[in-house]
C-alpha cells in the first residue's frame, strides 16, 4: 500500500510555486482529472472488451475526452491553476451539448447534468466564478431546450425550475462557505499574530530553520540576547553561534535532524558576549511535507542558572567528599605529623599551595609560634624554631584574622608581603623565584570552644574563587582540623598527665602502704583507752615502722619530762617514771621550744651535756637521736625519742613516717587521758542521772495521776486537729470510748453553732502559741446537751507548736445555779415592787384624802411590816449556805390575814 500512496501523492502533487489555498484547489482539481480519466479508461476498456452496438462516434468522444482531460491534467500540474480550472469546467459543458446534439435520441434529462460544472467551479474557485458559470449554464440550458424542440414545456418547467433551485442552493452554500472561510481565516490571522507577538516577546529563544538548516527567522530574544539583528542572523547556520568545541557536535545532531530522526532535547554552551557564555536548553519539532522535511522550528531555554546550581550542587558533593575523606584521614591518627600530612593533602586537592605556615596561638600572651611550614611539598626542619615567639604588629593580616575569628583572602601586594616577612623570619625558607609566584595568600584562623589555638596560611600563584560557597567549605575545613588539633593537644595533654598519675600512682602506692602502716597502728594504739597499754604499743607499732635500737615516751610536766614508757633499754622498767629538767643543753628542749622533729646524726658530739646525763638515764649507747614533739589542739602533751647505738642518721621518710606516727599518737595518749577523766567523770554523770532519772518519774506518775484521775475530760491534739491521746474522763462525761475519739478531730464533741468557735480557737492557738479560753455547747454520746468550759494550751518542742492540750469541764450544774439566781432575782425584786407599790400608793392617798389618814396611815404600816418579812426572808435565805438559820414560830389568822389583804388591793374610794 506504502508504493500506491506514494505514487498517488506523487500524481496530485501541485506546482511547487503554489501554496496555501491555491495548493489545495490545485491537489483537489488533479484528483478530480485523475478520477474523471482513470473512469474514462475503465469505460473505454470494458466498451474494447465487451463489444456490443456501440457507435464510432461514442468511442471517438471517448479517446477526445481522455485527451482533453490530459491535457488540461498537463495544465493543473503548472502554474496555471486558473486556466486549468476554466478548461476543466468548460469540459463539462462541451461535452453535455456533444452528447445532447450528436448522439440521437436525444435525453431530455441530460441538461440537468449542466449542475456539475456550477459544483465544480464552487469547488475551484470562487464564489463569483461560480455564480458566473450558474448564470452562463442557465443560458446554454435555454439555448438547449431551443435547439432540442422540447415536445412538452413540463419538461422545461422541471429542468429550469430543478437548475435554478439546484443552483440557488449551490450559490447560498458557497455564499456561507465563504463566509465561514472568511471569519476562520481572520480568526487564524488573529491567532497568528498573537502568535507571532507571543514569540517575539517570549523569553525563550525561538527560531527556525529551512531544509538547508539556515535560519529562516528568530525571535526578538535570541537577536537581543546575541547582539545582532534578525537580518544579520538569517541565512546563518547554528553551528556558526556555539563555542569551537560543540561545532562539530550539533552540526551532526542536525544532519541526523534532518534526516527525520527524533532528538528530544539538547544543552548547547553559547558565547553571548566577550568572557561570558550561556547554556541553552534546545528543543524542535521537524516540518514535514510529504515525509520530506523541509524545515524545523526550535524553542531554546536559558539553563544557565540550572546548570551553575548543577555545578554547584556537584561542586558541593565533591567537597562534602573531600571533607568526609579529611575527617577520616583527621581521625585515624591524632599525631600531629599526620594531621598536618592531611591538611597540605586537602588544601592540594583543591589549589596549588607552593608555601603552607600553620602556627600554635597562645591565647594568653597573644603570640604565634610555628608549628610546620611545608615548601614545594616538602616539610622544613623547624627545631630550631619551634619555642620562637612572632610577635605581630596591630596592621598585620595574620592579628587581624586572629582578633576577628574569620578566614582572609590577601591578593596582590599584602600577599607578597606576607611572604617576604616570612622569609626575614625563618633563613631556610627559600625565597620565591619571582613575586608573581605568589598571587594570593588565604589565612585560616583555628577556632575550638572559641579560642584561636591554630593558624593556616596558604600561599597560592593564583587568585582562587572565593565564593560564598568557598568561603563556607574552608570554614567547614577550619572547623574539621581545629577538632583533630584539639584533640592531639588533648592526648598529648593526657599521655603528659598519664605519666605524672603513673609517678603519682608509684608514690601513692609507698604512701597508701605507709598510711596502711600508720592505720593498723592506729588501730592497734585506739584498741585500748588503758594509758599503759597505749603507751606499750604506741612504742611497738613505731618499731614496726621505723628500724630503732631504744625509744622512749616522755610526758611534759611543769617544766621536767617524765618517761612514762620504754622500750629497747637495759632495764625499760627502772626508767618508767624517771623525770629530768629541760635545760637549754639538751636537744629535747629545741624540740618542745620549735614544737618541730629535730633529728642529730650523732647527738654525743652535737649536745655534750646529752653525754654527761647518759649514764643516769641508760643512754650511754645512744649516737643518732630523734625527738618528734607530741602536741594536741595546741596543748604539748611530751615528745617521742628513738635512739639508734651508730651513725645512721634519720632520712626525712622516716621523720615524716615517725610525725605522721606521733600524730596518732597523740591524739591516742590525749583519748587515754580523757578516757581517765572520762571515767571519773561518768561515774558522778551516773549518780545524777539516776537522781534526775527518779525525779522525772515521779514528776510523771504525778502528772499521770493528774491526767487519768482528773475531772475534767482531757485530750492531747496534734497540730492537724486529731486526737492522740484521751483520759478516763472523757467517756464518763461524754459517753465515748477512747477509740471511737482517737485519731481523729474533737470538733464533734460540739454542736453544730459552737463548732466553727471551737475550730477558731484552736486554729489560734497553734497558729500564736498563746493558750485559748472558751466557752460552748457539748453533745454527749446520747445527744444530750450540757455546757463546757475549753482550755487549749499548745506544748512547744524546738520552738515548734507539736501538740495541744485540751481541756473540757462541764458548767451545767453552774449554768443552772445563776438561772435559779436569776429567777431568784427576778422573783424577790416583783415581791419587793408590791410593798413598795402599795407605800406610794398610800402616801399619794394620805395627800389626797387627809381625812382617812389614820386608816391609810394601818395600812402603810402593814406595808412595811411585809416588806420587813421579805427582806428577812431574804437575809435568812443568804445564811443558808452557813447553816445558821433561826426559825420562829408565830401563830397568824388566816381569816384576818385575807381581809387585810383585800382591803389593802381593794380599789380606794376618792
Amino acid at each position: 500500500m506504502k508504493p500506491i500512496r506514494i505514487l498517488w501523492r506523487t500524481l496530485t502533487a501541485p506546482h511547487p510555486s503554489l501554496s496555501g489555498e491555491q495548493e489545495r484547489r490545485a491537489k483537489l482539481l488533479l484528483e478530480l482529472l485523475l478520477f474523471m480519466i482513470c473512469t474514462a479508461v475503465l469505460s473505454l476498456l470494458v466498451q474494447f472488451f465487451f463489444p456490443g452496438d456501440s457507435r464510432p462516434l461514442l468511442l471517438a468522444t471517448q479517446l477526445l475526452g481522455i485527451g482533453f482531460f490530459l491535457g488540461v491534467y498537463a495544465l493543473g500540474r503548472s502554474q496555471h491553476l486558473n486556466w486549468a480550472t476554466i478548461l476543466f469546467v468548460a469540459s463539462f459543458d462541451l461535452f453535455i451539448c456533444v452528447g445532447i446534439m450528436a448522439l440521437p435520441p436525444i435525453n431530455y434529462l441530460m441538461p440537468m447534468y449542466l449542475i456539475i460544472p456550477v459544483i465544480l467551479t464552487w469547488m475551484l474557485s470562487s464564489f463569483r466564478q461560480s455564480l458566473v458559470v450558474a448564470v452562463g449554464n442557465l443560458v446554454l440550458l435555454f439555448l438547449l431546450l431551443i435547439i432540442a424542440r422540447v415536445p412538452s414545456m413540463q419538461v422545461v418547467y422541471v429542468l429550469v425550475i430543478f437548475y435554478l433551485v439546484t443552483s440557488l442552493l449551490i450559490l447560498l452554500f458557497i455564499q456561507q462557505y465563504h463566509y465561514r472561510e472568511m471569519q476562520n481565516l481572520q480568526i487564524r490571522e488573529a491567532n497568528e499574530n498573537r502568535l507571532r507577538i507571543f514569540i517575539q516577546e517570549a523569553d525563550d529563544w525561538i527560531f527556525s530553520l529551512d531544509e538547508n538548516g539556515r535560519i529562516i527567522s528568530a525571535n526578538d530574544k535570541t537577536c537581543h540576547t546575541l547582539g545582532l539583528s534578525e537580518a544579520e542572523l538569517l541565512g546563518k547556520s547554528p553551528v556558526d553561534f556555539v563555542k569551537p568545541g560543540d561545532q562539530r557536535r550539533i552540526k551532526g545532531l542536525l544532519t541526523n535532524l534532518f534526516n527525520n530522526e527524533t532528538i528530544t532535547s539538547v544543552e548547547v554552551e553559547v558565547p553571548v558576549a566577550p568572557g561570558k557564555n550561556i547554556w541553552l536548553e534546545v528543543r524542535g519539532r521537524i516540518l514535514a511535507k510529504d515525509g520530506k522535511v523541509i524545515g524545523t522550528i526550535h524553542i531554546a531555554r536559558d539553563i544557565t542558572e540550572r546548570k551553575r546550581a548543577a555545578w554547584l550542587q556537584q561542586k558541593l558533593n565533591w567537597e562534602t567528599t573531600l571533607l568526609f575523606e579529611a575527617s577520616q584521614s583527621l581521625s585515624r591518627s591524632l599525631d600531629f605529623e599526620h594531621i598536618y600530612e592531611t591538611i597540605y593533602t586537602i588544601i592540594l586537592t583543591v589549589m596549588d599551595c607552593p608555601l603552607l605556615v600553620i602556627y600554635r596561638h597562645e591565647p594568653e600572651v597573644q603570640q604565634l609560634c610555628f608549628a610546620h611550614i611545608r615548601q614545594d611539598g616538602s616539610p622544613l626542619d623547624l627545631r630550631g624554631l619551634s619555642n620562637e615567639r612572632v610577635r605581630l604588629p596591630e596592621e598585620d593580616p595574620c592579628r587581624q584574622a586572629i582578633a576577628s575569628g574569620e578566614m582572609r583572602l590577601l591578593i596582590g601586594e599584602t600577599a607578597v608581603s606576607a611572604r617576604t616577612a616570612l622569609t626575614d623570619r625563618i633563613p631556610a625558607l627559600a625565597a620565591p623565584s619571582s613575586p608573581e609566584s605568589i598571587a594570593a595568600a588565604l589565612i585560616l584562623p583555628l577556632k575550638f570552644e572559641n579560642q584561636i589555638h591554630n593558624l593556616v596560611q596558604i600561599f597560592v600563584p593564583y587568585i582562587p574563587e572565593y565564593t560564598v560557597d568557598d568561603q563556607r567549605f574552608w570554614e567547614s575545613f577550619s572547623q574539621q582540623v581545629a577538632a583533630a588539633l584539639a584533640t592531639a593537644r588533648l592526648l598529648t595533654k593526657n599521655q603528659h598527665e598519664i605519666q605524672e598519675r603513673r609517678r603519682a600512682e608509684i608514690e601513692a602506692v609507698h604512701r597508701q602502704a605507709e598510711a596502711e602502716m600508720l592505720r593498723q597502728a592506729a588501730a592497734i594504739i585506739n584498741s585500748s583507752l588503758s594509758l599503759n597499754v597505749v603507751l606499750t604499743r604506741i612504742l611497738e607499732q613505731l618499731h614496726t615502722a621505723i628500724p630503732y635500737d631504744s625509744a622512749s615516751i616522755q610526758q611534759k610536766v611543769g617544766n621536767d619530762l617524765t618517761i612514762r614508757a620504754a622500750r629497747g633499754f637495759a632495764n625499760d622498767a627502772a626508767l618508767v617514771n624517771c623525770s629530768f629538767s629541760v635545760t637549754a643543753d639538751l636537744p629535747n628542749v629545741e624540740v618542745l621550744h620549735t614544737l618541730k622533729p629535730l633529728a642529730v646524726a650523732d647527738v654525743r658530739t652535737s649536745y655534750p651535756s646529752f653525754d654527761t646525763l647518759a649514764p643516769d638515764y641508760q643512754a650511754e649507747h645512744i649516737v643518732s637521736w630523734l625527738g618528734v614533739p607530741l602536741v594536741v589542739d595546741e596543748t604539748v602533751l611530751g615528745m617521742i625519742t628513738i635512739d639508734r647505738n651508730t651513725v645512721r642518721p634519720f632520712s626525712d621518710e622516716e621523720i615524716a613516717m615517725t610525725v605522721a606516727f606521733a600524730n596518732h599518737a597523740s591524739i591516742a595518749l590525749r583519748n587515754a587521758h580523757l578516757y581517765q577523766e572520762m571515767e571519773s567523770q561518768n561515774v558522778r554523770l551516773e549518780q545524777a542521772v539516776a537522781a534526775r532519772t527518779a525525779q522525772l518519774q515521779r514528776t510523771t506518775d504525778q502528772i499521770e495521776a493528774i491526767f487519768n484521775n482528773s475531772p475534767d475530760a482531757i485530750l492531747l491534739l496534734d497540730p492537724d486537729y486529731n486526737v492522740e491521746r484521751v483520759n478516763p474522763a472523757l467517756e464518763t462525761l461524754f459517753g465515748f470510748q477512747r477509740e471511737e475519739v482517737q485519731g481523729k478531730p474533737p470538733f464533734s464533741l460540739a454542736t453544730t453553732a459552737s463548732r466553727d468557735q471551737f475550730v477558731q480557737a484552736f486554729s489560734t492557738a497553734v497558729a500564736s502559741g498563746r493558750p485559748q479560753r472558751l466557752e460552748l455547747t457539748a453533745r454527749r454520746k446520747d445527744q444530750s446537751l450540757f455546757d463546757v468550759t475549753v482550755a487549749l494550751a499548745p506544748i512547744y518542742e524546738q520552738e515548734t507548736v507539736t501538740a495541744v492540750v485540751c481541756s473540757l469541764h462541764d458548767i451545767s450544774a453552774f449554768k443552772e445555779v445563776e438561772r435559779l439566781k436569776d429567777d431568784f432575782v427576778s422573783n424577790v425584786s416583783h415581791e419587793l415592787r408590791t410593798p413598795i407599790a402599795n407605800l406610794k400608793l398610800h402616801n399619794d392617798l394620805i395627800k389626797l384624802n387627809p381625812q382617812k389618814q389614820e386608816i391609810y396611815l394601818q395600812r402603810q404600816a402593814r406595808e412595811i411590816e411585809r416588806l420587813t418579812i421579805i427582806i428577812e426572808s431574804l437575809l435568812r435565805l443568804s445564811r443558808l449556805d452557813q447553816h445558821n438559820v433561826e426559825v420562829t414560830l408565830t401563830a397568824v389568822n388566816l381569816l384576818t390575814l385575807a381581809q387585810e389583804y383585800i382591803q389593802d388591793r381593794s380599789t380606794q374610794a376618792a
